[in-house]
């Protein structure tokens, strides 16, 4: 039943849409612009975690704010990397 809903729920997506999909999951070769974007994005993200660990306390909520920051970085990167297909 699994795979009939599965493959149902494929032919309702249009070629575009399935190739947009597999795109999410794919390895990136970046264009140069795209690596430019990135490696400054990565930067200000990398600068946000240094003001962070030299302003705020030691403790969980630092530790929760670093890993969003992380967070945000990687989710940016992907965005510039799939040029706003999700």
């Amino acid at each position: 039943m699994a795979t009939k809903t599965k493959e149902m729920a494929l032919r309702s997506l249009s070629k575009e849409q399935r190739k947009d999909i597999w795109k999410m999951f794919q390895f990136y070769k970046l264009e140069a612009s795209q690596r430019v974007r990135q490696t400054s994005y990565t930067v200000a993200g990398w600068r946000f975690a240094l003001a962070l660990l030299e302003n705020v306390p030691a403790g969980a909520d630092r530790t929760h704010a670093l890993r969003l920051i992380r967070d945000a970085v990687m989710w940016g990167n992907k965005a510039i990397a799939l040029e706003g297909i999700v």
